[in-house]
């Protein structure tokens, strides 16, 4: 009944100003990804950015992902100004932002995700399921970074790259299926006449048994 009620409503049907509205939608929702990648890469000083006031403004990468991301939660001895690191109340503050901000975003790309229909079924459930799994595992690297060991980090870049390929199918198939997909609308086949039934065989004739009484009386 639950895969009925989804096939019934059409993302490439729908009212051009519900899909004028999703698309719109679909488009700003991207945008904030990328610049929530590009906030990460900057706030853990993978990416620098220098200038002087009027000056040429220049940018340069700061050293492994790894290194920055360790270096960004647990902090720095050797340069404790530039990674004091995130004491108690930044993180479950970091946390609890996370959680929602993230759980939202993947909820309502899920939405119209659940009526595409170009997709095989198993990679649809894989897609929506995993976006939620990669929030859970990014904001879990958080404390295992800090409390647990260094090497955590790798949690928190498999869970980037995880949730990067789950917003790329929650977004291009829909706007796929909005604009390009068409539904290809073929003539269902016509039912074959039932085969003609042959006539039943006639029985052979049986010849009559000759009379006895009148064998004896001609003899």
């Amino acid at each position: 009944m639950s895969k009925d009620i989804l096939k019934k409503v059409k993302l490439g049907e729908l009212p051009a100003p519900v899909k004028w509205f999703i698309t719109m939608f679909l488009i700003v929702m991207t945008c904030g990804y990328l610049m929530a990648i590009l906030n990460i890469n900057t706030s853990m000083g993978i990416l620098r950015e220098s200038y002087t006031p009027g000056g040429e403004i220049t940018y340069e990468f700061g050293g492994s992902a790894y290194q920055n991301i360790v270096r960004h939660y647990r902090g720095s001895a050797e340069d404790p100004a530039a990674y004091p690191g995130m004491d108690l109340p930044t993180m479950t503050s970091t946390s609890h932002t996370h959680f929602i901000a993230m759980g939202v975003m993947v909820f309502c790309l899920g939405l119209p995700f659940l009526f595409t229909v170009t997709l095989p079924e198993w990679l649809k459930k894989f897609v929506l399921v995993d976006s939620f799994v990669a929030v859970l595992i990014a904001v879990g690297a958080f404390w295992a970074i800090k409390y647990i060991a260094p090497q955590m980090a790798v949690l928190m870049m498999f869970s980037g790259m995880l949730l990067g390929f789950c917003v790329m199918f929650e977004t291009t198939v829909p706007l796929y299926e909005l604009w390009l997909y068409k539904e290809c609308e073929c003539p269902a086949p016509e039912p074959r006449p039932a085969p003609a039934k042959e006539p039943a065989a006639a029985a052979p004739a049986v010849a009559p048994a000759a009379d006895p009484s009148t064998e004896m009386h001609s003899d």
